[in-house]
């Protein structure tokens, strides 16, 4: 990767990660801003060195990947915490639209169902005999479905 390459890419993942700045992700900025002030140190000991000087070549080189490797851990451990699942700005994978479609109906079917029950528990009290009886089967099979769409939940 070449330097040029390097300062744009560290340049885009510091604008993305001070966007959804947090406590953490400062400090985690902070980690960060460490890590690129070694790196430009031995940029410029590169730079003042002699051109065929192959260890200052490879102390830049390694100085180069660490903080790449950092950067793409930090922006991995930012993108895991409960803030990067906050973010407004990301858009739902279609799996997650439906699951969320999936609950709502379930909630919206809970209620209507915990409202038939309520309106057939005040039959039941009112009702006499087989009456009372097929409205006490009714109420079971309702609680069935009532503790399914429960667990869905």
């Amino acid at each position: 990767m070449k330097r040029s390459q390097l300062a744009e890419y560290i340049k885009e993942e510091i604008i993305s990660v001070l966007s959804e700045a947090g406590e953490q992700d400062l400090q985690t900025q902070k980690d960060l801003n460490k890590e690129l002030e070694k790196t430009i140190e031995l940029s410029k000991e590169l730079s003042e060195a002699d051109p065929g000087d192959i260890k200052a070549q490879q102390d830049l080189d390694k100085a180069l990947d660490s903080t790449k490797k950092k950067v793409d851990d930090l922006t991995k451990a930012s993108q895991e915490s409960p803030l990067a699942e906050d973010d407004d700005d990301a858009e739902p994978t279609k799996a997650e639209l439906e699951k969320t479609k999936s609950l709502a109906k379930a909630k919206e079917e809970l209620a209507q169902l915990t409202k038939k029950m309520k309106a057939k528990a005040k039959d039941y009290k009112a009702a006499e005999g087989d009456a009372k009886e097929k409205i006490k089967d009714e109420l079971k099979a309702m609680t069935a479905e009532k503790k399914k769409l429960e667990k869905l939940l």
